[in-house]
């Protein structure tokens, strides 16, 4: 299917320290930290992003504790499509509390069949002795045009995952691809317009004018994916609902994506 990643970084307090292992608040989202999808459906060439809490873990007096985080995909049929051994790590309890948010990652292969299938997240407490796993469901969908691995930034080259909360000041970057689009029969070359909106809490664009741009020119033939970017200064606080939309000019096809992006005044 693709490569697997999954990270776990201590941040905060959360739980009592005598709870049991458990994996709370489950949700594939747009990117590790980002907001949570409206539906776990994804076309070939997308990243899906699983983030989660583990709740329960056991801490010596120095605040460390050992765990490990394994990752199992299984097709329709039960049939293994990709698995990560559990690999051994080390939380420090820098804040107090006991709460471990974890986010899995999985590339989805642009010839990935479509499907339905099962990603299996398992962490065993590595001092207790203790595994807990969860399980959810997503879907492949065919092969056909529209906006994959839609997330946010802090930096142009899309190396540093940014939630989707910034600060007044800020500039973030909104990272997306286009897929599954056509080419003209001539030239070889694909025209994919995108165009961003960004509405207000009341539902009204920010600016007269989305921001636009197209992909026309100088397209690799074996190129299936088209990486594009928006950058975009956080110079109000406030809760916004960004709003992508890109045609296939070729094909005559068109996709929409809108995630949310709250900005605070960060005093």
């Amino acid at each position: 299917m693709g490569t697997a990643s999954i990270v776990a970084v201590l941040l905060t307090a959360a739980a009592a320290q005598d709870a049991s292992l458990d994996i709370v608040n489950v949700n594939f989202t747009h990117g590790p930290n980002g907001p949570i999808r409206s539906a776990n459906r994804y076309l070939p060439g997308d990243v899906m992003f699983l983030d989660f809490h583990i709740t329960g873990l056991k801490f010596n007096n120095e605040g460390k504790a050992s765990y490990a985080v394994g990752m199992l995909v299984t097709d329709a049929k039960g049939e293994t499509v990709l698995r990560q051994e559990p690999k051994s790590q080390e939380a420090l309890n820098y804040l107090g509390g006991n709460l471990l948010p974890g986010s899995a990652h999985l590339q989805i292969g642009t010839e990935q069949p479509a499907g339905t299938y099962t990603v299996k997240i398992t962490v065993a407490d590595q001092a207790a002795k203790t595994t807990k796993s969860v399980e959810r469901k997503f879907e492949v969908l065919p092969h056909g045009f529209g906006l994959v691995q839609v997330g946010f930034s802090s930096d142009p080259d899309a190396l540093i995952p940014e939630a989707a909360h910034g600060i007044l000041g800020e500039t973030v970057f909104l990272n997306f691809a286009a897929v599954g689009f056509e080419r003209d029969k001539v030239s070889k070359q694909p025209r994919v317009s995108v165009a961003l909106r960004i509405l207000d809490e009341n539902g009204q664009p920010t600016l007269k004018n989305p921001l636009t741009g197209e992909a026309n020119s100088n397209i690799p033939e074996n190129l299936k994916l088209i990486p594009m970017q928006f950058p975009i200064t956080l110079n109000r606080a406030g809760k916004f609902t960004v709003e992508l939309s890109a045609r296939d000019l070729v094909g005559n096809k068109s996709a929409v994506v809108t995630i949310p992006l709250t900005v605070t005044a960060g005093k």
